[in-house]
């Protein structure tokens, strides 16, 4: 029921948003053919996807990093489809003159520090539900998993989305 009701209000602001831009949108074509092509991929992807490789933890893990690959390179296209304006319209924005410019160093090191944050709060809750005990001495390759899997899923994420939404290379 949670699932619907986001549905539909992810869809009526879509629409109202839509609706706002429409005037500014431009005449070229949006790429649905590829945003369809590449979600139709993803799926087909996921369905073909042989289940016995989740047997041990390292293809485990590496079947992780692959569903975020399949997640965010379609998300990608159908961004690209849906904004109704061009993609140097989005990005650009008046600078202050005194405003610090990013470089890419910086802003990957950022990735990495956020998406390390977040693994090491995945397994410091995970630890703290008391739900099973991990040994002492699996207890690093548990916490190098969480960090991990929290950081590729960022960098996979902003490798694909952050020139897309403008706090990519080029914003």
């Amino acid at each position: 029921m949670l699932l619907c009701g986001l549905a539909v209000t992810a869809l009526v602001v879509h629409m109202v948003i839509e609706r706002s831009l429409r005037q500014r949108a431009t005449s070229e074509p949006r790429g649905w053919a590829s945003a369809v092509i590449t979600a139709l991929l993803a799926m087909f992807a996921l369905a073909v996807y042989p289940e016995r490789l989740i047997q041990h933890p390292a293809d485990h893990l590496l079947t992780v990093v692959i569903g975020a690959i399949l997640l965010f390179a379609p998300m990608r296209a159908l961004l690209i489809s849906i904004v109704p304006y061009g993609r140097d319209e989005a990005l650009s924005r008046p600078r202050l003159r005194d405003e610090p410019r990013c470089n890419l160093l910086l802003r990957w090191g950022m990735v990495v520090g956020v998406g390390a944050s977040i693994g090491m709060g995945a397994f410091i809750g995970e630890m703290s539900e008391g739900g099973g005990s991990v040994p002492l001495n699996r207890m690093p390759f548990v916490a190098s998993a969480f960090v991990g899997l929290g950081l590729a899923g960022l960098l996979i994420a902003y490798a694909f989305l952050g020139t897309t939404l403008g706090i990519g290379f080029e914003a």
